[in-house]
C-alpha cells in the first residue's frame, strides 16, 4: 500500500511559526509617545506632593494721575499654592515551576517568562495611557484641563483663573466651533497660544469632513487636493499634515472620541513627572510559582491649566 499523509501524521513536523505568538491586542500609547517626543516625560524632583505657587491677582494700584493728586493705597499680588501627589500602577506576571522546567529544557517556542513580563509591561503602559487620557481627578487630562474640576487642591469655583477654557455639547463639528474656541483661547485675559490640538482619530475624520471628501454643497469651499501627472490621485485627508490656523492636529487613539484637547506648549510646560521609573521585582515564591511585579509611579503636572482648553460633546 502507498503511504499517505494521514497514515504518517504522527511523523509530520507541525508547521508552527517560531518565536513568540502574534499579538492581536491593540494597546497603543499615543499620548505617552507624544509626550516623549516633546521631551515632556521627566523625573520627579524632591519629595511628594509636588507644590508650586500661583499668582491669581496682581497689583491694582496702577493709575493715571494729575499734579498734586494724592497717592492711592498700595496694591499687592495674591497667592495660592497647588499640591499634586503622584499615582502608581502595577501588573503581576507569574509562571509555575513545572513551566519553568519546560523553558529551561528548550521545550517552548519562546522564553515564556520573558514573554509574560513583556506583556505585563505592555499592560502597565496601556493602563497608564488610558488613565492619563481619562477623567479621574488629578490623573487624567480630561479632568485636569477643565473649567470646573478641582486640580492640585485648587477649586476654580474659588479661584476662577484656575479654570481651563471649555466648550461643551458642540454636536457636529464645524469651522465656527473651531474659530470661536480659538478666539476665546487667544483673547485676554486668558492670553493663550495653542500650539497643538489632540483628538481621537474619529475627530480627525470629523475635522476632515468639514471641508474634505464628505463635505456637502452647503459647506465651506472644499479644498483643492493636489494632483501630479503620472502620480496616484489621493483624496484622503486624514494622514499627517492636518492643522487649524497653523496648529497641528495630532491623533490620540486613546482619547474620548467626543473631545478635542488644545494645549499651549508656549506659555506652559506640562509634563509627565516620573517618581518611579518602570521597576520589575521578583516576589516571594508562592507554592512552586515564580511571581514578578512591574510598577511605575507618575503624575501629569500642568503648572498653568488656564492656558489650555478642551472641546467636549462633539458628535462621534
Amino acid at each position: 500500500m502507498t503511504l499517505n499523509v494521514s497514515d504518517s501524521s504522527a511523523l509530520i513536523r507541525p508547521n508552527i511559526q517560531e518565536g513568540g505568538p502574534t499579538d492581536l491586542t491593540a494597546r497603543r500609547t499615543d499620548f505617552l509617545d507624544f509626550m516623549r517626543s516633546q521631551g515632556r516625560v521627566r523625573q520627579w524632583a524632591g519629595s511628594s506632593p509636588r507644590k508650586w505657587n500661583l499668582t491669581y491677582s496682581g497689583n491694582a494700584s496702577a493709575e493715571l494721575f494729575v499734579e498734586n493728586q494724592g497717592l492711592a493705597s498700595p496694591g499687592k499680588r495674591t497667592f495660592a499654592q497647588a499640591s499634586l501627589s503622584p499615582w502608581y500602577a502595577r501588573a503581576v506576571a507569574a509562571i509555575t515551576g513545572h513551566l519553568r522546567d519546560q523553558i529551561a529544557k528548550g521545550g517552548t517556542f519562546e522564553d515564556l517568562l520573558k514573554g509574560e513580563l513583556a506583556d505585563a509591561l505592555k499592560a502597565l503602559f496601556y493602563l497608564c495611557e488610558t488613565t492619563l487620557c481619562g477623567s479621574a481627578q488629578d490623573k487624567g487630562f480630561s479632568s485636569i484641563i477643565d473649567a470646573a474640576d478641582v486640580y492640585a487642591g485648587i477649586d476654580p469655583a474659588s479661584i476662577t483663573l484656575w479654570a481651563s477654557q471649555e466648550t461643551g455639547s458642540i454636536g457636529t463639528l464645524d469651522v465656527a466651533d473651531m474659530q470661536d474656541f480659538y478666539g476665546n483661547m487667544i483673547a485676554l485675559a486668558r492670553g493663550a497660544d495653542p500650539s497643538v490640538i489632540l483628538g481621537n482619530t474619529n475627530q480627525m475624520k470629523n475635522y476632515g469632513n468639514i471641508q474634505g471628501p464628505s463635505a456637502g454643497s452647503g459647506s465651506i469651499y472644499r479644498g483643492e487636493l493636489p494632483s501630479v501627472s503620472g502620480q496616484p490621485f489621493d483624496i484622503g485627508v486624514m494622514r499627517n499634515g492636518m492643522g487649524f490656523n497653523g496648529i497641528p492636529i495630532t491623533p490620540i487613539r486613546t482619547m474620548a472620541n467626543s473631545e478635542l484637547l488644545w494645549l499651549d506648549l508656549v506659555n506652559d510646560d506640562p509634563a509627565i513627572l516620573m517618581i518611579r521609573d518602570v521597576e520589575t521585582k521578583q516576589l516571594g515564591l508562592r507554592n512552586d510559582n515564580e511571581e514578578y511585579m512591574v510598577s511605575v509611579g507618575m503624575a501629569l503636572h500642568v503648572p498653568n491649566r488656564r492656558v489650555h482648553g478642551i472641546m467636549r460633546g462633539i458628535t462621534p
